[in-house]
């Protein structure tokens, strides 16, 4: 990988070569064949938009953010990417620059086609920052500055703590450049290539980050339209920082065009391959897939080009987590497979929708998976790491000390002990010999000996362990106790378990483990997508609460009603009895009463004619009558509430007849 990486970056200093853009269709085969001529499917070269080449199996993301051994970041890499030791530096005159006056560039982190990203310290603050710099020969070219501005736009709109902070851009001597906060850490990418897949509650945290960040950035208007592993940090302090905005549509922008490939192709929803409009749901797609990844440790869609990787996130459907990871909790394997469906219609709808799924399962004691994150658990990789590992070389180096540098009074003393009579010598070595041969006879019968005592004693403490998948809770464990294994439950939900029966186990039945040891059981607490229960009629807060116990997020909406009484439901959806998974929003009506109509102008009118124009308008009429001097007799002179104002329906009307 890191081969791979200073390839680019060696080919990041090539001249700039024409690009071609190719525009899709919303056919995802025929758009996508169309482009596989093109050596790149984007709009522009130096933006992250969509490189799909051959040269680069992993897009220009590949490189968002470096482990501590990486000699060099890819071309955009976020802020937080640390480099080791032997990371490029920059040469002479990049170290000695101060950018606008204020920022001195320490050493440089990374380049690409668009832009090179230095280590630099905030003279003014004195904090480090990292900032991104134009490269020159995009300078002049107005739509590369736009774009450029664009990433600071859309992030610096943001201010949330999952969000890598812009603190500042411009330009100077015609460079434009970009201050973004130093996030000292790793990517998810980095942690899943080293480690494997993580343990679900692990990944579960992870993710719950991203989310927040995306819910901030939606709720901006901003869609980052590259979510992927590499663009996810972990900073020191166990947070989770999300970048790389370089794509971003923000708000109305046009910078950008539908029907051009626009992400990294391992990640891009369907919508995104077939060239079609992007929305809130395609960020959370791409998260379902960094989810997927960090659980199995593998993406959902493998192929030999990112061609073809692209084509099966059009086409295919995505498989399920647990075909990788068999005790994965099956509510989780849910919320995976809803993340990654075809149809934007059928996934999560927003950000909000997702976080309260994830955060709403129970995962208790399930550990499956190679490494758990602790907080701050990126602080022991990253650059103190390859600083580790730079003390630990240099002692080996230090104490690998030649045989022929001993000093040579050492073996002439050596000798002078070894040198008796040659026949008391060839005596004492024969005795030694025999000596070391009884000696290692008996060590060898001492081991066999203790070898067969422990695998007695072992064998004695072993049991195997039952197999207890469907049974009710309380036999699986009077089960496991007669067998000497101590139990743990946690909750789970499934369709096809009865509540309250064991859904899965771990260890798993027929394998002998220690007595006293635990055994974890998910036991079944419900159905996984239990039937909506009925709300109409009910309170507001009758129906909330109903709707709460099923693990539903509730959203209360008001609605005018002339027959159904204040306060009350008027209808809900989806409607009472549909399958729902957990986690999913409920929408019920309150009923805010009859709503308020105008009252009819009826003065100068006759009584019948006013009558009949109230009643009407779906309102009550009092009839008074008064002299009416000058009016003529039978006509409205006067009404209550005056022409004009707004009334509830079927409220009371009050009319006076002249008489005279």
């Amino acid at each position: 990988m890191p081969d791979e990486r200073a390839e680019r970056l060696r080919e990041d200093d090539r001249p700039s070569m024409p690009y071609t853009t190719k525009t899709h269709s919303r056919s995802s085969a025929a758009g996508l064949r169309a482009a596989a001529g093109a050596t790149d499917i984007h709009d522009d070269p130096p933006t992250r938009c969509s490189r799909l080449t051959p040269d680069d199996p992993h897009g220009d993301a590949a490189g968002n953010a470096l482990a501590a051994d990486s000699p060099a970041p890819a071309a955009d890499a976020p802020p937080g990417a640390d480099v080791s030791a032997a990371a490029s530096t920059a040469p002479p005159a990049a170290e000695a620059r101060l950018i606008a006056g204020r920022y001195q560039v320490e050493r440089r982190l990374g380049g690409g086609g668009m832009a090179e990203v230095f280590l630099a310290k905030d003279t003014t603050l004195g904090r480090l920052v990292a900032v991104k710099v134009l490269r020159e020969r995009f300078a002049d070219d107005e739509e590369f500055v736009a774009r450029f501005h664009r990433e600071a736009r859309a992030a610096a709109a943001l201010n949330h703590p999952n969000v890598v902070a812009i603190h500042d851009r411009g330009g100077s001597a015609g460079s434009s450049y970009i201050v973004m906060e130093y996030v000292s850490g790793e990517t998810v990418k980095d942690l899943v290539q080293r480690n494997g897949r993580l343990t679900p509650t692990a990944a579960r945290d992870i993710e719950l980050g991203l989310l927040a960040a995306l819910r901030a950035a939606h709720d901006g208007g901003v869609v980052h339209r590259d979510v992927t592993a590499q663009n996810v940090l972990l900073a020191q302090d166990g947070r989770v920082k999300v970048a790389d905005f370089g794509i971003a549509h923000f708000g109305a922008s046009q910078l950008t065009s539908t029907g051009i490939v626009m992400g990294t192709s391992r990640y891009l929803s369907p919508e995104q391959a077939r060239g079609e409009p992007t929305d809130e749901r395609s960020d959370l797609y791409s998260a379902g897939v960094v989810l997927f990844e960090m659980l199995t440790g593998r993406l959902p869609f493998e192929g030999d080009n990112d061609l073809a990787i692209a084509l099966q996130h059009a086409n295919d459907p995505a498989p399920s987590a647990a075909t990788f990871v068999p005790d994965l909790p099956p509510a989780l394997d849910a919320i995976v497979g809803k993340a990654l469906r075809k149809d934007p219609a059928e996934r999560f709808q927003s950000a909000a929708e997702f976080f309260a799924a994830l955060a709403a399962l129970d995962l208790g004691a399930v550990t499956s998976g190679t490494i758990a994150i602790p907080a701050g658990a990126a602080a022991r990789s990253g650059v103190g790491a390859a600083t580790a590992a730079t003390r630990v070389a240099a002692s080996p180096v230090a104490m690998a000390v030649p045989a022929s540098a001993a000093p040579a009074s050492a073996d002439l003393t050596a000798a002078t002990r070894v040198v008796p009579a040659a026949g008391r010598a060839a005596t004492v070595s024969h005795r030694r010999r025999r000596l070391w041969a009884a000696l290692a006879v008996l060590i060898v019968l001492v081991a066999a000996v203790a070898g067969v005592l422990v695998y007695r004693a072992y064998a004695a403490r072993t049991v195997t362990v039952p197999s207890v998948v469907g049974k009710p809770e309380s036999r699986a464990a009077s089960d496991l106790r007669d067998k000497g294994f101590t139990v743990r439950s946690t909750g789970g939900y499934s369709d096809t378990v009865a509540p309250s029966a064991v859904m899965s186990q771990h260890p798993a039945a027929g394998l002998s483990i220690k007595k006293g040891m635990q055994v974890r059981l998910v036991v079944s607490r419900g159905l996984l997508h239990p039937a909506i229960v009925n709300v109409v009629g009910a309170t507001s807060s009758a129906a909330a609460a109903a709707l709460r116990a099923q693990s539903f997020v509730p959203v209360r909406l008001s609605q005018h009603s002339s027959s159904v009484r204040r306060g009350l439901v008027i209808h809900q959806s989806p409607a009472a009895g549909t399958p729902l998974l957990r986690g999913g929003i409920v929408r019920y009506w309150v009923s805010s009463g009859p709503p308020k109509v105008e009252v009819p102008d009826v003065v100068g009118a006759s009584e019948g004619s006013a009558t009949n124009t109230l009643k009407a308008a779906g309102f009550a009429v009092v009839v008074n009558t008064t002299l009416g001097l000058g009016d003529f007799p039978d006509n409205v002179t006067k009404q209550k509430p005056v022409a004009g104002s707004l009334a509830l329906k079927g409220s009371q009307v009050t009319i006076w007849v002249a008489i005279l």
